[in-house]
């Protein structure tokens, strides 16, 4: 520690006083006498306001709970809607599927099945790449829920 001040306080509000203390306290502060409570709190009030240096712990500590909540926030919002659209075509594939294995269950020879089959695959392939209907991604499907 460094040379030592002698500063002398006679009287403070009872009210503040322990506002003080509480806050001491909530901040896992050991305070054995009021010299020691009044020299954390000058150093926190030195600290609190050494923005210059970029050393202020209560800026850090609030852009930092300012940035996890907003992560948070975005990914509970983004979680809900992959978990929609994943559901939608969970839905949309089963429906698909039904129907193919009806369509192809048609056919008598198995070949000709997947002959067709692969004949489906491949104008479909070709149709999304001819229109420019490629795959949205996640954040196109993102924007136009943003936009709605």
């Amino acid at each position: 520690m460094g040379e030592k001040v002698s500063v002398s306080i006679k009287y403070m509000d009872k009210k503040a006083y322990d506002r003080l203390c509480a806050i001491a306290a909530s901040k896992g502060k050991k305070i054995k006498t009021k010299s020691d409570l009044f020299e954390w709190v000058m150093k926190d009030y030195i600290d609190m306001h050494d923005i210059d240096e970029f050393r202020n712990p209560y800026l850090l500590n609030h852009i930092t709970s300012v940035i996890n909540s907003a992560t948070r926030s975005t990914e509970k919002r983004l979680g809900g809607r992959l978990f929609t659209l994943v559901c939608e075509l969970a839905i949309n594939v089963s429906i698909l599927n039904k129907i193919i294995y009806k369509y192809m269950n048609q056919y008598t020879d198995p070949r000709d099945a997947k002959a067709d089959y692969d004949t489906f695959r491949q104008e479909s392939i070709e149709e999304l790449r001819s229109r420019d209907l490629a795959p949205m991604t996640y954040l196109d499907i993102i924007e136009q829920g943003d936009e709605e």
